[in-house]
């Protein structure tokens, strides 16, 4: 890459401010991954429910059938027990895919007032402690690990923690982070235009991929309808396919078979 010709501080603030760039994308990326979820999260979850009830009535078939063909008699419990083999797995995944929906549902919506007031402390952090702008300061394992912490509670505008974990920050952080002290910072990377070129890369990367590609979807409500249309479509087929397997189930001697 060829130097910019910029100044030190010059060079520092275009850091920042591309830094900056990187994450506000990585939290609209998880914004938009919300509102994906609640947008077919319930429809999503119904279909991999009744496609679930589906496949343990056809494993109930099986076991029927194998115990006809063999002239055994059907034992429930037995046949429960068969139903669920290899199918854990897909309960676990439900309740991911439920958990998720709550989560998006919880995910806060903030006014004016307090997007520009969750910027304006990420940005006073990004200066203060930023394990990427502050290096060679010694043992850097708790800015790391209260970094962490920040950009989780930064990716989920949670306000109220951002601001906790400031207050957390200012404790702990030495004098010579304080803001206004861009020299001391931009000496301590190795190639900071080296640093903004893999930011680019990185911001390029979120916008061209999901979950921030969401956003194209979501904004195109006739798409949305239609999907939302086919898939009630599929949990219709399932409903019609879970009755047919009842009725193939009640031709089995086996009582309280049908849930």
């Amino acid at each position: 890459m060829e130097p910019s010709g910029k100044t030190g501080p010059a060079v520092f603030e275009e850091l920042v401010k591309t830094l900056l760039e990187r994450d506000e994308l990585r939290r609209a990326a998880e914004a938009c991954q919300n509102a994906y979820v609640l947008e077919f999260g319930e429809l999503v979850s119904e279909i991999y429910r009744r496609r679930t009830a589906c496949m343990r009535k056809e494993k109930m078939i099986e076991y029927c059938r194998r115990q006809e063909e063999y002239g055994r008699a059907v034992q429930y419990y037995d046949m429960l027990d068969y139903a669920e083999q290899g199918l854990s797995s897909r309960d676990r995944e439900l309740a991911e895919i439920t958990e998720e929906i709550r989560e998006a549902a919880a995910f806060p919506v903030l006014s004016a007032s307090e997007e520009q007031e969750i910027q304006s402390i990420y940005r006073e952090l990004v200066l203060m402690i930023h394990p990427d702008l502050h290096r060679d300061e010694g043992d850097p394992s708790w800015k790391i690990e209260l970094w962490s912490r920040i950009s989780g509670a930064y990716n989920r505008s949670d306000l109220s923690r951002l601001k906790q974990l400031k207050k957390e920050a200012e404790d702990r952080a030495p004098a010579k982070d304080a803001p206004g002290r861009e020299a001391n910072r931009l000496s301590q990377i190795a190639n900071p235009e080296g640093e903004l070129e893999q930011l680019k890369r990185e911001i390029e990367e979120i916008v061209t991929s999901e979950p921030y590609v969401y956003k194209l979807i979501l904004d195109d409500r006739k798409f949305c309808r239609e999907k939302k249309t086919d898939m009630q479509r599929d949990i219709d087929g399932y409903n019609e396919r879970e009755r047919e397997l009842d009725a193939q189930l009640r031709r089995f001697s086996v009582e309280n078979i049908i849930s």
